[in-house]
Order: structure tokens, then sequence, then C-alpha cells
């Protein structure tokens, strides 16, 4: 059945991604400054709905890009 195939695909896409609550915890930051690093396009996501994803390898280059200027 195709809905149940498109929801497979969803769920798989999910797994690989991170979200906002995850994504403050590993940087250490409210919710608020991650959507200003949306907003700036500091740091790539995309939305399912009304929630919003990020790539683990997105935030791992963020977390390498920032290192280098401490």
């Amino acid at each position: 059945d195709l809905h149940k195939a498109i929801r497979r695909q969803r769920q798989m896409c999910i797994r690989d991604r991170l979200d906002n609550q995850e994504v403050c915890l590993i940087l250490k930051i409210s919710p608020r400054t991650l959507q200003n690093l949306r907003d700036t396009d500091q740091i790539s996501y995309s939305q399912i709905g009304k929630k919003i994803y990020y790539k683990k390898e997105d935030i791992q280059k963020f977390i390498e890009k920032h290192n280098r200027k401490l």
C-alpha cells in the first residue's frame, strides 16, 4: 500500500535526524538560541508537519566549525 510505504520512508528519514530538544542538549543552548541559528542559516533543518529535524552530520559540522573558532 502506498500510504504504508510513505509512512515507512518518513520514519526511516526521521531516525537519522535529531529534534530540537536533542540538539539543544547536545549544543547546550536554549530553544530560542537554536531558533536564531536556524533563522540566520547557521544550521540546516527540515520540517515535517510542525516538527523540526536536523541531520546528525549537520550538527557535527556546526560543532567542528564552532570549536575551531574557540
